[in-house]
């Protein structure tokens, strides 16, 4: 068995974590009845053949190839239902065969009503899959089982270049000097943000706060694309003009890669520092501050991760920010992938057994995630030195400042 490189995304992790904790995804699909078990596990089997990830074992600082174990499809009936709720025990059931050091990095169970399948939930490693991940993972599926239903040999959706493929040109890029024009500029960056006055604390002290910024159908469709620039700048001004940000991208994107990320599992995210420069703490100038801010093309974002933890010689980027900034995408979609069946987009389905989040990076952490009618603002922080009272009022702060967003149409642009 031959090590594999790790991606940005997979080596931060196990540098910041001790051993493997059960850092799951668990996300619950709606299906038809169609959809039964027997579809899935082949489903599944042909996924993890065609998905390279999947063929790895996992150490605590390190992979190496090794067969890909097909995933195990558990069949959960409705007397295990709570109303319309899989059982803790049933979804517990599932992230306890997950074993990254053993190959077991997906698992599935389909939860069987009066007429058949109704749900499907899948639980995977984060080692091996991110958001987008999931996106390949229900269009594999389900073209899969319309295949079959329609009696047809199934097409795999064969990625168009494998994930360790992809680390390994990456790393390539690095080592070959490819990224080092690169260099000064994240160097700057990093020495322009400085170290944060301000412990990012632990999971223990981390709480968390939200809201719902409903926003008027005729202003969602145009904004979509733009409200990391219209958060960012909301966040800027809630804290006073603070600009010291982390943020997180999906990572896909690395224009001198010339590798294509469409349709492949794996764990791409990539997080770097911007400089977010407010002339004042009004809203209008952080709204500007942050547009000029995330104009950083995404194959340029992806470089940072690269720089900083696959160079061989080690490249200084570390830094501390005030603020880290998840943009989580968009929920409650639903898409007919053909007459026969149907898969949504899922949502997120924590068990009992699943570890807390990455340790913290920031004294305040902000997830956003995208709905058909709000923008949702998950904020949580530091509790051990941010008072309740003065996280309550940065949240409404936020919410004020993006209400004031959505009536100033030319100031929010896509980056």
């Amino acid at each position: 068995m031959s090590e594999v490189i790790l991606s940005p995304a997979q080596r931060r992790y196990l540098d910041r974590t001790d051993g493997l904790p059960r850092l799951h995804h668990a996300v619950r699909f709606a299906v038809a009845p169609s959809l039964t078990s027997v579809i899935v596990r082949d489903a599944l089997e042909q996924l993890v053949a065609d998905q390279e990830v999947f063929a790895a074992r996992f150490t605590d600082s390190s992979a190496v190839r090794a067969a890909a174990l097909a995933p195990r499809v558990h069949e959960i009936h409705a007397d295990w239902l709570a109303s319309t709720e899989p059982s803790t025990a049933a979804i517990a059931a599932l992230h306890s065969e997950i074993d990254p050091a053993s190959g077991r990095l997906l698992e599935a169970g389909v939860v069987l009503g009066p007429s058949g399948a109704g749900e499907l939930i899948l639980v995977a490693h984060h080692l091996v899959t991110d958001v987008v991940s999931w996106n390949v993972i229900r269009e594999s599926i389900s073209r899969h089982a319309l295949a079959r239903i329609a009696g047809r040999a199934p097409t795999p959706l064969m990625p168009r270049c494998g994930f360790w493929s992809w680390t390994a040109r990456l790393a390539s890029l690095v080592s070959s000097g490819q990224l080092d024009d690169m260099v000064p500029a994240w160097l700057s960056t990093v020495e322009d943000l400085g170290d944060s006055p301000v412990d990012a604390g632990t999971e223990a002290d981390s709480r968390t706060i939200d809201v719902n910024v409903e926003v008027p159908a005729s202003r969602m469709n145009g904004l979509s694309r733009a409200v990391l620039t219209l958060v960012v700048g909301a966040l800027a001004y809630a804290l006073d003009g603070e600009g010291r940000f982390e943020l997180e991208g999906h990572g896909r994107v690395v224009e001198r890669l010339n590798r294509d990320a469409v349709g492949t599992v794996g764990w791409y995210t990539c997080r770097f520092p911007i400089r977010v420069r407010c002339e004042t703490s009004s809203f209008g100038d952080c709204l500007a501050a942050a547009e000029r801010a995330l104009a950083l093309r995404p194959e340029r974002a992806a470089t940072f991760g690269a720089l900083r933890y696959l160079s061989p010689s080690g490249c200084d980027l570390h830094y501390r920010p005030v603020v880290s900034v998840n943009f989580r995408g968009h929920s409650g979609r639903r898409r007919r992938t053909g007459a026969a069946v149907l898969i949504d987009d899922g949502r997120p389905c924590p068990g009992p057994s699943v570890a807390p989040r990455l340790p913290r990076s920031a004294p305040w952490e902000v997830d956003v995630v995208v709905t058909q009618t709000a923008i949702r603002i998950e904020l949580s922080y530091n509790g051990k030195i941010i008072e309740e009272a003065r996280a309550a009022n940065v949240l409404t702060r936020i919410a004020s400042a993006i209400y004031s967003g959505l009536d100033r149409p030319t100031a929010i642009r896509t980056p």
